[in-house]
C-alpha cells in the first residue's frame, strides 16, 4: 500500500510539473504544439476533437455538427504535416505556416491510383483566456453553413472534373 501512495504522489507531481510547463510556454511554442495537435486529430479522422481548437468566436457561430459536415466535404485525405514555423506573433495573434501532405483520390483525378500532394498553408491563431485557438479564414470554405454553397460548388467541381468551363457568376452590378 505504501508503494501505491508513492506512485500516486509521484504521478500527481509529474502531472503538475507538466501543467506548469505548458503554462510557461512561449506563444510560439504553444501555437506550434496546438496546431500539430489539431492536425493530428484531423488526420486521424476526429474532427470533433479538432473542433475544440477553433476560436471561441468561430464556435459561437458554428456548431460542431456544421464544422464536421464542412470537414466531411474535403475530398483529400490528409496524411501528414511538417515544417511548422511561426512567422509572426503579437500580443493576441500568431501567424503560423506549415506544409500539409494529402492524397487526392485517383478517381477524382481520373488516375489509376491516389496522387500524393503537398501544400503550404498559413494559419492564424488567437489568444483567448490564456489558450491559443485556430481562427479559420473567411474564404477557407469552413465558414459557411455546409448546405449553403454545396449545390453550386458541386456543379462547379463536376464541370471542372469533366474539363468543361465553370458557369459564369451573375454580375450583380449589371442587374
Amino acid at each position: 500500500m505504501k508503494n501505491v501512495k508513492i506512485y500516486f504522489f509521484a504521478s500527481v507531481a509529474l502531472a503538475g510539473l507538466a501543467l506548469s510547463a505548458c503554462q510557461h510556454e512561449t506563444p510560439e511554442a504553444a501555437v506550434t504544439r496546438r496546431s500539430a495537435e489539431r492536425w493530428a486529430y484531423l488526420i486521424a479522422g476526429q474532427p470533433s476533437k479538432a473542433y475544440d481548437y477553433l476560436s471561441p468566436g468561430y464556435r459561437s457561430t458554428h456548431t460542431m455538427d456544421q464544422y464536421i459536415a464542412g470537414i466531411a466535404q474535403v475530398r483529400l485525405k490528409w496524411t501528414g504535416t511538417s515544417n511548422f514555423k511561426v512567422q509572426q506573433c503579437e500580443a493576441e495573434t500568431c501567424k503560423l505556416t506549415l506544409t500539409i501532405a494529402a492524397l487526392l483520390p485517383g478517381a477524382l483525378a481520373h488516375a489509376p491510383k491516389d496522387i500524393p500532394l503537398e501544400s503550404p498553408a498559413t494559419e492564424l491563431w488567437v489568444s483567448d483566456g490564456g489558450s491559443w485557438y485556430f481562427r479559420p479564414e473567411p474564404d477557407a470554405g469552413l465558414l459557411h453553413k455546409p448546405d449553403e454553397a454545396a449545390p453550386q460548388k458541386a456543379a462547379i467541381g463536376n464541370q471542372a472534373a469533366s474539363g468543361q468551363p465553370a458557369p459564369q457568376q451573375p454580375d450583380s452590378a449589371n442587374h
